[in-house]
């Protein structure tokens, strides 16, 4: 069926659809080059049909940056320095002697001479007769700090514990120290355990042999003391683990053990704790002590609101609570007011 008037004329290799004529042998209209083409749709420019023939390529990507070359850091050489500062180190060793004064009475003051890192086993002192060495750890008996005495040093502390006149000591010579004396450094030293990483005194020995067997692997930061006694002045080093440090910054760790208010909880049936109440130690020489009398007066050298601590077990045990000495009736009496770490 013809699609329109057979009788039209129609240019050669044209064809009809819709009536109206479609070919593409028709002229274009004279267009000026330099002005837009017109198109069914509108007018492109000359650089339209020339982004519609040419894809859009990306940018060129930038010159890599100049690099400059870094030396590789000697993973098995010390550390530059301690992570240990000098003021967190001076306070550390105010924090030893209060907590030694506190627990025995002797008045031993560390002064901070130097502060290095070095690797543990390496910040060892040479090996001298009558030195002793205070291992620090945790439970599970990993060593995490050392404190090394010099012979001068132990001989001191052990005859101030046994109530030598200070003026003696600047004529005391070193010597071996006997099971007696490591027991009564044990005694002296205990008091800075917690303190220091770890927080208990695993062993107190007198061969540096066996404790260099001890040591951890690793870098240590090693403070190097000056201790004063009465005029005497002796040498001692602290060797600390700088994983331990790291791992429990000796700031929080060496602050008090925070002691809460008493709530209540509920108490096992049945069962008896002794509770030792403690004011404080004193030290007095033999020949003060022989010469007391009636009416005598020993001061005690603690300020009079200082806190009563109730001790779990005997005279060494942990403090239990703290609270303040008064009297109930005709009885004496201690009023709990804090709680201590054996109760945490």
């Amino acid at each position: 069926m013809p699609l329109s008037d057979p009788s039209s004329k129609t240019p050669p290799g044209s064809s009809l659809a819709g009536g109206r004529v479609r070919s593409d042998n028709l002229r274009p209209a004279k267009v000026d080059p330099e002005r837009p083409f017109p198109t069914a749709r509108g007018i492109l420019s000359a650089a339209e049909i020339e982004a519609l023939l040419r894809p859009d390529l990306p940018d060129a990507p930038a010159p890599p940056k100049k690099t400059e070359a870094r030396p590789i850091p000697d993973l098995t050489a010390p550390g530059v320095g301690p992570s240990l500062s000098q003021e967190d180190s001076e306070r550390l060793c105010a924090r030893l002697g209060l907590a030694v004064h506190r627990e025995t009475g002797l008045g031993i003051g560390l002064n901070l001479v130097d502060l290095s890192s070095v690797r543990f086993r390496a910040a060892f002192p040479a090996p001298e007769s009558g030195a002793a060495f205070a291992c620090f750890g945790n439970p599970d008996g990993e060593v995490e700090a050392v404190l090394a005495l010099s012979p001068m040093a132990a001989i001191a502390i052990i005859e101030l514990s046994c109530g030598a006149d200070p003026a003696s000591l600047r004529e005391l010579r070193p010597r071996p120290l006997t099971d007696i004396d490591m027991a009564v450094l044990t005694r002296a030293l205990g008091a800075m355990a917690r303190h220091l990483p770890g927080g208990e005194l695993v062993c107190l020995e007198r061969r540096q042999a066996f404790c260099l067997s001890l040591a951890p692997p690793g870098e240590a930061a090693c403070l190097k003391l000056d201790m004063k006694m009465d005029g005497l002045s002796a040498a001692a080093r602290l060797i600390l683990a700088e994983a331990a440090l790291k791992a429990c910054p000796l700031r929080p760790a060496a602050e008090p053990v925070p002691l809460h208010p008493i709530s209540p909880e509920p108490r096992a049936e049945g069962l008896t704790a002794l509770l030792t109440a403690r004011i404080a130690s004193l030290s007095v020489p033999v020949s003060r002590l022989s010469d007391l009398k009636p009416g005598d007066t020993l001061l005690l050298g603690l300020p009079t609101d200082e806190p009563i601590q109730l001790l779990s077990g005997g005279r060494m045990g942990r403090v239990a609570a703290e609270g303040e000495l008064g009297r109930k009736g005709n009885r004496m009496a201690v009023r709990v007011t804090r709680r201590g770490p054996a109760l945490s």
